[in-house]
């Protein structure tokens, strides 16, 4: 599996440690998430790529973006990804 590129190092290390991949679905553990955030800052983010966060073996009900840390609810995720398609078809 490819590390996407809008990952920090932060998570690039932890992902090189700790590799899921559940049908599909990147997954980001809670601490490695906190360690990317703290790391991150509060500098200007994107967010190139979200994936869904757990705890303990369980998910929960955010998803991370894998670059700075932000958490995201459901509802933001799904208007991010909106967006994205929005964008996409208006220029193809």
């Amino acid at each position: 599996m490819s590390v996407n590129s809008g990952e920090n190092q932060v998570a690039k290390r932890e992902r090189s440690k700790i590799e899921y991949n559940l049908n599909y679905l990147l997954i980001m553990e809670y601490y490695v998430a906190q360690k990317v955030k703290d790391e991150w800052g509060n500098k200007p983010c994107e967010h190139p790529h979200l994936e869904k966060e757990y705890y303990g073996g369980a998910f929960l009900i955010n998803w991370i973006c894998t670059q700075c840390g932000k958490e995201f609810t459901i509802a933001q995720k799904m208007e991010m990804d909106q967006d994205k398609k929005k964008i996409q078809r208006e220029n193809p």
